[in-house]
């Protein structure tokens, strides 16, 4: 999440700058969420940004892992 007390703007920057070249690395960013946000009965559990995650996680893992 882009407001996660945890991961800074400036390190999230870095970790999307060093996966830029990366054919196999997605980074995705949600907007006004938290730490944890897709953790369901979670503090910061936001259902759609959660749904949208794990919808592009699914993607990712049956595109790679078939």
């Amino acid at each position: 999440g882009e407001a996660d007390e945890y991961i800074p703007a400036p390190a999230r920057a870095k970790i999307e700058q060093a996966a830029q070249d990366k054919p196999n690395v997605q980074v995705f960013t949600y907007p006004g969420q938290n730490h944890a946000f897709a953790r369901h009965k979670g503090v910061h559990y936001n259902a759609q940004a959660a749904e949208q995650a794990n919808k592009r996680t699914y993607e990712f893992f049956k595109k790679n892992l078939g």
